[in-house]
């Protein structure tokens, strides 16, 4: 499967670390469903948006969107955690937050409680 730098080619790096750190979270529209198509005729940047990235934390103000090449085509005043999604089609690889941890080896094993 693809990775996500040969897809989202224009995408930012300071947002691919935050996905990549996973601040941040990404996910494919599903451009057909009515809920993105009621909302593509309010904003009509929307029109070239493909993907959607969220914030992961509890006080972000937004969300924003993305074209088929990562390009932001707006930054949104709202949460889009509704709308409809497909599977992302490329693969993120998420670093490990493990490595200096004092439980590190345990964390990366198979442990159970």
């Amino acid at each position: 499967m693809k990775n996500i730098n040969d897809v989202l080619v224009n995408l930012d790096p300071i947002l691919y670390s935050n996905i990549k750190n996973a601040l941040y979270s990404i996910y494919k529209l599903d451009t057909e469903s009515e809920e993105f198509k009621a909302l593509k005729n309010e904003y009509s940047e929307l029109n070239e948006a493909l993907y959607v990235v969220s914030v992961n934390s509890n006080n972000s103000e937004g969300t924003i969107f993305l074209d088929a090449k990562g390009k932001v085509v707006l930054k949104a005043p709202f949460f889009a955690n509704l709308l409809p999604y497909q599977a992302l089609g490329f693969d993120i690889e998420i670093s490990s937050f493990t490595g200096n941890h004092p439980l590190g080896k345990i964390l990366n094993s198979n442990f159970k409680f």
